[in-house]
């Protein structure tokens, strides 16, 4: 698996990419993380700054190809809100 480990968990809660890598290496499962990784852009979706959510598109899209393109599965660590 390829974790794209978003701004919320590369800053905010690191321990829950930390967690999700242990799990996957418990069940024998092969991880790495995107090379080049930026903010989703999902923030500044939310400003209407279209400009910078197509930069970090621009960065984030050709590194998911890339291990695509090399047999990874992509996922994104989720934390549910209580």
């Amino acid at each position: 698996m390829a974790i794209f480990a978003t701004c919320y968990g590369n800053r905010n809660e690191p321990h829950i990419v930390d967690d999700l890598r242990k799990v996957f290496a418990i069940n024998g499962i092969p991880v790495t993380l995107l090379d080049k990784e930026q903010c989703c852009g999902m923030p500044k979706l939310e400003l209407g700054d279209l400009e910078s959510v197509a930069a970090a598109k621009d960065v984030n899209i050709p590194a998911m190809i890339k291990l695509i393109n090399d047999g990874w599965d992509i996922v994104g660590p989720y934390r549910r809100a209580c």
